[in-house]
């Protein structure tokens, strides 16, 4: 049992902190860590030339989805930023 525990603390460790943060930022309503998390993701996908979106989107593969995608993200993080100012 006690390895289990322990493959499941060492495994994605990147993902668990996400999903912890996003957590957080909805329960405390601070939307400027959905707007980091949202950043991050966004350049990663640049990096990549992939994003995720229910399924694996590659740049070269399907240009014009990737793009609108990516679009998608950017807006998210657009509107992460401006509910913080709204609410206050």
């Amino acid at each position: 049992m006690k390895e289990k525990v322990f493959q499941f603390l060492k495994d994605k460790p990147k993902s668990k902190i996400a999903l912890l943060l996003v957590a957080i930022s909805f329960l405390s309503g601070e939307y400027l860590i959905l707007c980091a998390i949202f950043i991050y993701w966004i350049i990663n996908d640049l990096i990549k030339k992939e994003t995720y979106f229910l399924e694996t989107i590659e740049l070269s593969k399907n240009p014009i989805l990737y793009c609108i995608v990516l679009l998608l993200w950017m807006f998210f993080t657009y509107y992460s930023t401006t509910t913080i100012y709204y609410f206050y």
